[in-house]
């Protein structure tokens, strides 16, 4: 989010298009959320909110540079008639969409840094599952999109450095399977 560090517009640019080119080679459609300027962090659309069928629940950012791009997805959302849900959340409550990953009709809930444990009892409630929590011990690995990557219900790609001991317990037991990156 800072923005005395840009990256070269040019070289995004280009591997955007070339992203979205072999996306579309590949069969799969590509929908675009129009960029706003003013949103430092937009290209991170995965933590705007999380989708459950026809139902988006937007995220309740920390940050308030970032509290603009949920309600920016959920017009998005909205006018392709998806339910729009916001949860009700306590003012020192955050909840990003990164944090979450579904596990065989379960969730892996991460925590710590941008997601506080508390939302999740509203989350809870709403999809009716049963929540694993995952706590983020390394702040350089502040989301669970950035420190697991399921493969399929018994494998996955994990970084356990950026966890609590009982969270990569937790993870060698659903994923008998997993490989560490170190």
């Amino acid at each position: 989010m800072d923005l005395t560090n840009q990256p070269s517009l040019d070289l995004a640019r280009e591997q955007w298009y070339y992203l979205v080119s072999n996306l579309e080679e590949a069969g799969a459609t590509v929908e675009i959320l129009r960029p706003v300027e003013s949103f430092p962090d937009m290209v991170f659309t995965a933590d705007v909110g999380l989708i459950d069928r026809h139902r988006f629940i937007t995220s309740h950012f920390r940050y308030p540079q970032r509290q603009p791009e949920a309600q920016h997805a959920a017009d998005w959302f909205r006018e392709r008639n998806y339910e729009v849900i916001e949860l009700s959340l306590g003012a020192e409550e955050s909840l990003e969409s990164s944090d979450i990953r579904s596990f065989q009709g379960c969730l892996l809930a991460g925590y710590g840094f941008r997601t506080t444990l508390s939302a999740y009892t509203a989350l809870a409630h709403l999809l009716q599952c049963k929540v694993f929590f995952i706590k983020f011990v390394d702040p350089r690995l502040y989301h669970l999109d950035i420190s697991f990557c399921p493969l399929d219900d018994r494998r996955a790609i994990v970084a356990p450095a950026a966890w609590s001991r009982r969270s990569c317990e937790l993870i060698k037991s659903l994923y008998p399977n997993h490989s560490c990156l170190n």
